[in-house]
């Protein structure tokens, strides 16, 4: 397996899955913020496909419906049996809703502090940490970190 960690800034740092047999991106963002959040980090983010973003003239993608993560499994190359066999990381509420509704696990990072989020909601990811850094493949079924 092999799973790189990626600096994105000084903070925080990303890694790249590839004990998933796909990876894909469904964002709320219109296709030019997310191009332009992205920009500094395309070895990154070039490796997810399907890239689905939320058009402004595009009602149906907008969370908290599923539609837009239904979209993004449907559209790997080879889509899953169940909804349930997808993994979904979230930082928003919305998005939250819209992955449970998808019948997705969620591993929920949260973007504000908690007190703002609906207590109800939050407890129903399958996951909640406060870093992508405390994600535990393991807990998933998948082959542990290699950080060498």
């Amino acid at each position: 397996m092999n799973i790189k960690f990626r600096s994105v800034n000084s903070n925080e740092s990303f890694f790249s899955l590839s004990i998933f047999s796909s990876q894909g991106i469904a964002t709320g963002s219109p296709s030019h913020l997310y191009q332009l959040k992205t920009s500094k980090h395309r070895e990154l983010f070039d490796q997810f496909d399907p890239v689905i973003c939320t058009e402004p003239t595009e009602t149906r993608l907008t969370k908290p419906a599923p539609d837009i993560f239904l979209a993004c499994a449907n559209r790997f190359p080879r889509p899953p049996a169940s909804m349930s066999q997808c993994l979904v990381f979230e930082d928003a509420e919305n998005g939250l809703v819209a992955a449970l509704a998808a019948q997705m696990k969620v591993v929920f990072v949260p973007s504000l502090p908690l007190n703002v989020y609906n207590e109800t909601i939050v407890k129903q990811a399958t996951v909640q940490l406060d870093s992508l850094l405390k994600f535990d493949p393991v807990y998933f079924g998948l082959p542990a970190f290699n950080d060498s």
